[in-house]
């Protein structure tokens, strides 16, 4: 499960025979979404749109999202609640078809989208599809057909028969989760598809939002990864203590200590002649930086046992406010997060006064343009996150000695497991995107996905997937 517990959205259907204030109601949701958030370990994500303020309630302009809808059923009232993480939205997409391209144009607008979107969203993997209405209603039924229940499928032929060649086609594409391969993206034992104009009971209908169904989400569990393409050949990297190990993961660990970047091949800056060989600056000469947001004073612990959360408020604060952080990264690791915590009495057990309640990765894409300042100006040399990252941080890799570890999506419950302790905190003003000094212990296992020779797993992925695109959508009737 995710930490990010998303932008909330409620469905209230009402029955026949039933006497409610709609605006008490509405009332009534948004003090419950508040009271959820600062009474019980509820993350807000919810900021202002222009200020990115976070007012730690989960409410804002139009938020709670609240969609009322009606049916013939007697007496009868349901209240669902979704969390839409706001990652999430930056895998959706819309496109206004002309009739004359026909069901052709909407199959190759399914393929080219999840090629774009790739392995950025946490498994288990859904695709959600609404056809026709207005823009805002075709957006809405993608969303319906996101959460339907798994194992229905699409009562009209016709819906049945796209879902059933959508589904297969995605997963010929080879994109498995986080950009990873060589298993289905979408299980083919799990189909489904609203139906066009699909009379519910009580006759509610709707629009056609077809849905490829979902991946489960123990679905990578039961794989071998395969990585290639990674310099000389695949990493694994397994940080920290290795108590209770494998013989083969503790040999692992051993080998390949994460935070030391002499004791890892990978992070040595690229010298093949296609670029000028950049050495990381010298720690005396970094000390005397005075543009540096990093301060070089502070105390830290150990590397193998300290990991630094960013994300993109606390980035944006120090790289485009101005903003210096107390905490010298030099040498370090950092992994783009914004945990679910809690407020609780200083002890030795929680040195910074909160306690760590869910911490997980979020998307990278969306850092990438602070990849190069982490590396130059605070000495960052690994970032660990999910869904991989683009050309300009491989470049940083390659210029100046760095990798990008990946971790599961959709793991924080297992990741929360490998934080010891939150020993302090940065930026409090901007929690939960504070910077936080996590005390770690077997943090992994993780996989080198970019590292400093150019090599990138998301990239190799993406450009098989492409290769296959002509053939695949030959396949569905859907050629050009």
């Amino acid at each position: 499960m995710c930490q990010d517990t998303g932008i909330p959205i409620y469905n209230v259907v009402i029955g026949k025979n039933v006497e409610f204030d709609g605006t008490a109601m509405k009332e009534a949701i948004r003090r419950g979404c508040s009271r959820a958030t600062t009474e019980h370990p509820l993350r807000s994500s919810v900021v202002h749109p222009l200020t990115r303020k976070n007012e730690q309630t989960s409410c804002g302009i139009g938020v709670p999202i609240i969609n009322f809808d009606f049916d013939a059923r007697d007496e009868t009232v349901e209240i669902e609640m979704i969390r839409r993480a706001p990652a999430s939205e930056n895998g959706s997409f819309l496109q206004m078809l002309i009739p004359a391209d026909g069901v052709k144009a909407i199959k190759r607008f399914v393929i080219d989208r999840v090629i774009d979107c790739g392995g950025r969203v946490c498994p288990p993997t859904i695709v959600g599809v609404g056809i026709g209405g207005t823009s805002d209603l075709c957006m809405h039924i993608a969303k319906v057909a996101a959460t339907r229940p798994l194992g229905t499928t699409c009562s009209d032929p016709e819906g049945a028969k796209i879902e059933a060649e959508l589904s297969e086609a995605v997963n010929e594409l080879g994109i498995g989760p986080q950009d990873w391969r060589p298993f289905d993206l979408v299980p083919r034992s799990r189909r489904g598809c609203r139906h066009p104009h699909h009379d519910e009971p009580g006759g509610r209908q709707h629009p056609v939002p077809l849905g490829a169904p979902r991946q489960r989400g123990d679905h990578a569990g039961r794989h071998r990864f395969q990585v290639s393409g990674m310099g000389t050949k695949p990493s694994v990297v397994i940080p920290g203590r290795a108590e209770g190990a494998s013989p083969e993961s503790r040999a692992i660990r051993r080998s390949m200590p994460l935070w030391i970047p002499d004791s890892l091949a990978s992070l040595a800056p690229r010298n093949d002649g296609e670029r000028p060989r950049h050495d990381p600056p010298h720690p005396r000469n970094a000390r005397h930086r005075s543009a540096s947001p990093c301060a070089q004073d502070r105390r830290h612990r150990h590397p193998g046992e300290t990991l630094f959360g960013v994300r993109d408020a606390n980035l944006i604060a120090m790289f485009d406010k101005g903003r210096n952080t107390i905490f010298d990264m030099k040498g370090h690791a950092v992994v783009h997060t914004a945990p679910n915590v809690r407020k609780v009495p200083i002890t030795n057990e929680c040195p910074s006064g909160y306690e760590a309640l869910c911490v997980g990765t979020t998307t990278s894409q969306r850092m990438e343009r602070f990849t190069r300042p982490l590396m130059e100006r605070c000495g960052v040399r690994i970032i660990i996150g999910k869904g991989g990252m683009g050309q300009a941080t491989l470049d940083a890799f390659c210029d100046i000695g760095g990798a990008y570890l990946a971790v599961v999506g959709g793991a924080a419950a297992l990741q929360t497991t490998w934080i010891e302790a939150i020993d302090e905190v940065d930026m409090d003003d901007l929690n939960p995107e504070s910077i936080w000094r996590f005390r770690i212990r077997g943090f992994g296992p993780l996989l080198v996905t970019m590292d400093s020779h150019g090599g990138s797993t998301y990239d190799r992925v993406q450009g098989d997937a492409k290769s296959r695109r002509a053939a695949i959508l030959a396949s569905i009737g859907a050629g050009e």
